[in-house]
């Protein structure tokens, strides 16, 4: 029997999609990361919806049961194949890496299937943030890690998967908070290295900064496969939108804030029928590169569109990913 919160959830789910099918994914596989709350819960309701086989990730068993609860109810609106849910902690790259390592090996299928056969749709849009300094296992400045490390290393291993089919996306879920963002080099490098952080930590800068790096990140994923490639790779600006984000870590000046601000947003499902717009649109296949709010395309900010820290980000970022995974090695070789 459904609680009423979770009936009411479903409610909500089900107006969205009535009032938002614009876009068929019939036969496509989809993977969500963040997917048991807010944009990620509510986009993997979007693309069920639509026809596609969905695939979502979460941490936590329990929260990821429910979620599957209101996805499957996306799912049967439009007889979409049974989705399902997988946990994965995206604050060990270490554990990133070896689960997207076992979804290419079972072709997509998962958990030992191999009856697939690829990935059409990634949408990574799993968001963390704290107004403390927390580093994960790994030693990196936590939104740094799960915001972007892990995506970039997602995506990255995915790709064997997503060159299988003839119309991939990628979608990058950033944020406006990215047009104050600024790369603060010296910070990674030193993390790189191993040393510990120096100065005051103000949670909403590395937030920014992380945001910022989705963009890079997408910019140059979409240089490495231009004109005539497959895949088509996007940069979804979500706007304002009512979570509860950053109201997880307990109760801080950080969470107050957060609260109040995030009562003047949207719905999640009002960026989630973007993001399903996004994954499906015919018309955008090849459009890649483009950052998207609302379904129209703006600019991002002048940082954002800077090669050269796209490149050197992405240099960056290989060295971090090849030190996390290093470290297992070596305390496995112990």
């Amino acid at each position: 029997m459904l609680t009423k919160s979770r009936g009411r959830g479903i409610v909500d789910t089900m107006k969205a999609i009535k009032n938002s099918q614009d876009v068929s994914l019939a036969g496509k596989r989809c993977l969500v990361t963040g997917a048991t709350s807010g944009i990620g819960l509510a986009a993997a309701c979007a693309l069920a919806a639509r026809g596609a086989a969905v695939t979502g990730l979460g941490r936590d068993k329990t929260r990821a049961a429910r979620a599957l609860e209101r996805v499957r109810a996306a799912a049967r609106s439009s007889g979409a194949p049974e989705p399902r849910y997988e946990i994965l902690d995206l604050s060990s790259l270490s554990a990133v890496a070896s689960w997207a390592d076992n979804f290419v090996a079972s072709g997509g299928g998962g958990s030992g299937r191999s009856t697939a056969r690829g990935l059409d749709i990634l949408v990574n849009c799993a968001g963390l943030y704290s107004d403390r300094r927390t580093c994960t296992e790994e030693g990196y400045e936590s939104q740094f890690a799960v915001n972007h490390l892990a995506h970039f290393c997602l995506t990255l291993g995915l790709l064997p998967l997503l060159e299988l089919s003839p119309d991939a996306r990628v979608i990058t879920v950033s944020s406006g908070s990215h047009y104050y963002g600024r790369i603060r080099w010296q910070e990674l490098e030193r993390s790189l290295r191993g040393e510990p952080a120096r100065g005051i930590y103000i949670g909403i800068r590395a937030y920014e900064q992380s945001k910022l790096a989705n963009v890079l990140f997408s910019d140059r994923l979409a240089r490495l496969h231009g004109a005539g490639s497959n895949l088509t790779v996007f940069t979804a600006d979500p706007g304002l939108v009512n979570t509860d984000m950053g109201a997880k870590q307990g109760f801080s000046l950080g969470s107050l804030f957060w609260n109040l601000r995030r009562r003047g947003g949207t719905s999640p499902e009002q960026p989630a029928g973007a993001l399903a717009w996004l994954a499906g649109e015919a018309s955008l296949k090849g459009k890649t590169g483009l950052y998207w709010r609302d379904r129209a395309e703006l600019t991002p900010s002048l940082r954002a569109q800077n090669h050269a820290d796209a490149d050197r980000l992405w240099s960056l970022s290989e060295a971090m990913v090849a030190r996390a995974l290093g470290q297992k090695e070596g305390a496995h070789a112990r």
